[in-house]
């Protein structure tokens, strides 16, 4: 596409410095490339839109004037528009703001709020918010354009343009995809509240008809689901012999990369099966329901398979009769405070950890009133990326990979002087004054002092065994003379706690630090492992998934399993590469799924007790290396035979024919 000439007139005794020019092209290439259906109505509408800038020198302001005479002016900074921005900005973790701007005039006003709303989630960093802005003229766009270097906004997925005669389509068709949610919050940068009402009436006036349509989908998937829902699974005498394919939908949160590899292998598993597979990824903190409806109807699955949610979560998006599998892999309060929930016939449960089966974790009143039990499945392997290589020497004595989290998010930022990124617990505490910063941190310095203290083995009972975080936290508490109500316990629980991953660190930590005090040639690898001292001759960088870190795995004659659940994916990557494992010894209590439930004890897989066990073992194996490979190759096989995720898709389709038809699929 070639650009249009067009020509910025210039008056007054000043002019529109020549920056201004170099900033609109630089802006007007990103928009070819980040949006090419604005590109386009920027382009067509530029040769025919004479402009008109004058500069006021010594201020941030501005003036224009249109070819239909309409002049905008700006003059000084816009302190009290930002000031207001500032204020009507709060965002959380538990944000609904979806903010909409009309009116590009205020620019400093938008880039303010778009980064203001740009990632806040550092528990989730992959969500985000999404930013609407609305401009009904094109020629005040293209003065936004040369005004402001917007390669921040332009590339940005959460930022949604409708600019133009047409913007109320454009609109549109944003609250359509399926990666956005309503705005909840108009801020208006002209044409005051008139302009707002009359936005707020379009995107009632969008939903309405985006509801509609909704409805209309859900009463056909009803349909069709009350005709075929055990049809296909009937006549499904085997997995690789069935009348017709089976048709498998994944969905997955967005908050977490892990789950997200899972499911893509996990359904990469159910394809290697001869099946075939869509997935959905839940985007903008939110579920678009219309999209779903979309999907379901193009694709007619058989099955849904979600992770760490339930079919009501949904609000009616899944009909009856369409059979649902939730994997649970993390014990979150929409799971465990459930109580008034009921199961379907068509849901089926999986739970990652048998110990959530051995211990009533997943036997509540949701399971109990519709005579339903969960069913214990695996975590497995992508044997397609993860395998052993015959092309790469074993040049490297010890590998860890493993990530830390963010110094901001544990006790490290404390003790390096360092600002603190708050949890909400702390946030709510500070704001209604219940409890100093100093307190706070005298608090965490405590408990840093008391963790000094603590063997690993100390450090896993007070994160794993019942009310043991309550208890340290009840003496902490007391310690440094504030209350022990359940406001302040907080502090000490939660998926995401400050201490919390202060436990985790340093349990992740212990073993490189003896290996490295031991003077093992040990290699780390993994995020933020920079936080802990003395271990800078073995930190390596940030390693990629997939081949990269396959490869790695490969090199080293001995990988070490991070502690914490014993069988999880990491120790089955290492294991499938065919790469002798090292891995703790973890009593059952503290274990949500262990190693050798599956693979046997100094034959398979080796466990260490201790820092001197770990490093005794370690120059024992260095020193035995046929040993050594005679056991990594047991382990690989067997995992080969149960662990590679057609193996464990197998298991789970099976399992859903006998709940649904009382009979295997094999």
């Amino acid at each position: 596409m070639k650009l249009k000439g067009a020509t910025l007139k210039q008056t007054g005794s000043t002019t529109a410095p020549p920056e201004m020019h170099v900033t609109f092209q630089k802006n007007l290439q990103l928009l070819r490339i980040a949006d090419a259906k604005l590109f386009q109505c920027v382009n067509d509408h530029y040769d025919s839109t004479p402009l008109t800038i004058e500069s006021l020198q010594g201020t941030k302001g501005y003036s224009a004037t249109f070819h239909d005479g309409h002049t905008i002016s700006r003059e000084g900074d816009q302190s009290t528009w930002l000031e207001i921005a500032d204020q009507s900005v709060t965002v959380n973790i538990n944000t609904e703001l979806v903010p909409l701007i009309i009116g590009v005039e205020n620019g400093e006003v938008i880039l303010a709020i778009a980064r203001k709303t740009d990632e806040p989630f550092y528990e989730f960093p992959e969500a985000f918010i999404s930013l609407y802005i609305v401009e009904e003229r094109v020629d005040h766009f293209i003065l936004f354009m040369h005004l402001f270097d917007l390669r921040e906004i332009l590339f940005s997925q959460r930022v949604n343009f409708a600019v133009g005669p047409e913007w109320e389509a454009m609109l549109r068709a944003h609250l359509k995809r399926g990666n956005t949610r309503k705005p909840t919050k108009i801020f208006s940068t002209q044409g005051g509240e008139s302009a707002v009402a009359y936005t707020r009436s379009v995107i009632e006036r969008i939903g309405s008809e985006i509801d509609q349509e909704a409805r209309q989908l859900q009463a056909e998937l009803h349909d069709y689901y009350a005709e075929n829902s055990y049809e296909v699974w009937q006549t499904q005498s085997s997995l690789m012999n069935a009348d017709r394919p089976l048709r498998v939908l994944g969905i997955v949160s967005v908050f977490s990369s892990f789950i997200k590899y899972c499911m893509q292998d996990l359904l990469q598993g159910v394809r290697d099966l001869g099946h075939e597979t869509e997935l959905l990824i839940e985007n903008d903190r939110g579920f678009n329901a219309f999209n779903a409806f979309k999907q379901l109807k193009s694709f007619k699955p058989d099955l849904i398979i979600i992770i760490d949610h339930m079919r009501w979560e949904w609000k009616g998006v899944f009909p009856p009769g369409l059979p649902v599998v939730s994997w649970i892999q993390d014990l979150l309060p929409n799971l465990t405070q459930a109580d008034d929930k009921r199961l379907l016939k068509e849901d089926i449960v999986f739970s990652f950890a048998k110990a959530w089966l051995e211990d009533g974790s997943l036997s509540g009143p949701m399971f109990q009133e519709s005579n339903k039990e969960a069913h214990f499945l695996p975590i497995g392997f992508n044997h397609h990326v993860i395998q052993p290589r015959s092309d790469v020497e074993k040049d490297l004595d010890v590998v860890v990979v493993s990530h830390l989290c963010d110094p901001g998010e544990n006790c490290n930022c404390i003790r390096a002087g360092e600002t603190m990124r708050l949890y909400i617990p702390e946030k709510h505490l500070l704001e209604a004054d219940r409890v100093t910063v100093s307190q706070l941190l005298r608090l965490y310095q405590v408990f840093m002092e008391t963790l000094d203290g603590f063997s690993s083995f100390d450090l896993t009972r007070i994160q794993f065994e019942t009310g043991a975080l309550d208890d340290l936290g009840r003496d902490l508490l007391q310690r440094v003379n504030l209350p022990t109500d359940p406001d302040y316990l907080d502090l000490f629980n939660g998926y995401c706690s400050r201490v919390i991953w202060e436990i985790i660190t340093r349990i992740k930590a212990r073993p490189v630090e003896h290996l490295v005090k031991a003077g093992v040639d040990l290699h780390v690898y993994g995020k933020n492992w920079s936080q802990i001292s003395g271990i800078d001759s073995a930190i390596r960088g940030q390693i990629a998934f997939g081949d990269e870190l396959n490869r790695l795995t490969n090199r080293a004659k001995i990988a070490l399993n991070a502690p914490g659940t014993t069988f999880h994916m990491r120790s089955l990557e290492i294991i499938g590469s065919r790469t002798f494992m090292l891995s703790r010894d973890l009593p059952h209590a503290f274990d949500l799924t262990s190693l050798t439930d599956f693979f046997e004890r100094d034959s398979e897989v080796i466990l260490y007790r201790d820092g001197m066990d770990l490093v005794e073992k370690v120059h024992y194996y260095l020193d035995n290396p046929e040993q050594r490979e005679r056991i990594a190759e047991r382990a690989y096989r067997k995992s080969l035979d149960q662990f590679t995720y057609p193996k464990v898709a197998e298991r789970m389709i099976n399992v859903v024919s006998e709940e649904l038809t009382g009979h295997s699929s094999t």
